[in-house]
């Protein structure tokens, strides 16, 4: 009888190419961010689907339709606890004078965050996480 057999992420190199780590994910992460932030941010909404149900019968299904704004709100607030044990000094009283900031609707939050994003960005070229290499211009 097989066993079924067990890898350890940690060890078995998933990911991008044959290592995963802190770097990775932060990168990743950061690209979904810029996915996020790539797109029209706007309110959640429920819209009707149409769908076949067979023998050529049409019905419809409620979709929700996220807000893009809290899923860009999000995504920053998770790469912060990501990364907010590597922090220094100087990214720490930014992030203080940030969270001072109020807002009051989803749009004022959000160019909030994309302040504290732009923090987190740039402690990443800090630490050349944002390297981009040999460039000629």
């Amino acid at each position: 009888m097989m066993e079924d057999e067990f890898l350890d992420p940690e060890s078995s190199g998933w990911g991008h190419g044959d290592e995963f780590g802190f770097k990775q994910l932060v990168l990743m992460h950061v690209s979904r961010i810029i996915k996020f932030g790539s797109v029209e941010l706007r309110g959640g909404y429920e819209t009707n689907k149409a769908v076949k149900l067979g023998s050529g019968i049409q019905g419809y299904m409620k979709v929700y339709i996220p807000d893009s704004r809290e899923m860009l709100s999000n995504a920053i607030d998770m790469l912060y606890l990501i990364m907010h044990n590597k922090f220094d000094d100087k990214i720490k009283k930014e992030i203080e004078e940030i969270n001072k900031l109020k807002y009051k609707t989803k749009d004022e939050k959000v160019v909030v965050k994309k302040q504290l994003l732009q923090s987190l960005l740039d402690f990443l070229d800090r630490l050349n996480y944002l390297s981009m290499g040999d460039t000629t211009e």
